[in-house]
């Protein structure tokens, strides 16, 4: 099972900060797009399915917050997983209404290992189970 990414950040050294932890830290990756702020992000919506947002907050045009509540008054997109990297503090996220659509936090910076497990805390049921399905086949020859 492979999943589809959206990596939202205005720094570019951020996203492949990001991308580089993603690929190092498994096989479940599939494609993983990059937009530089939320306007962006939508455009990548129009044409590509993802499974998974990484957003920062502080963005030129369109920001994180602006981002995740335009995707959570859409139905397609309601339920999407929003993972914000951000440096801005927790306790003035958790002012804004939007702080109760995200689905994880980070601060910057970060260790990768953090944000591995992150992602495997909202992935990690189904493909753990993938993975062991396909030891559990490799074995078998």
């Amino acid at each position: 099972m492979a999943i589809n990414i959206l990596v939202v950040d205005d720094a570019p050294t951020m996203r492949k900060i990001i991308i580089k932890t993603i690929n190092i830290s498994g096989d479940y990756a599939g494609s993983i797009y990059e937009a530089g702020n939320g306007i962006e992000a939508l455009k990548v919506l129009e044409d590509k399915w993802v499974d998974l947002i990484i957003t920062d907050i502080n963005m030129p045009q369109m920001n994180g917050m602006e981002l995740i509540k335009n995707l959570k008054s859409n139905p397609i997109f309601s339920r999407l997983p929003i993972i914000v990297v951000t440096s801005r503090g927790r306790k003035n996220l958790e002012q804004n209404e939007e702080w109760m659509l995200i689905t994880e936090y980070l601060s910057k910076p970060f260790h990768p290992e953090q944000l591995r497990d992150i992602i495997f805390s909202i992935i990690g049921d189904e493909y753990a189970k993938e993975r062991d399905n396909e030891k559990s086949e490799e074995g078998d020859f």
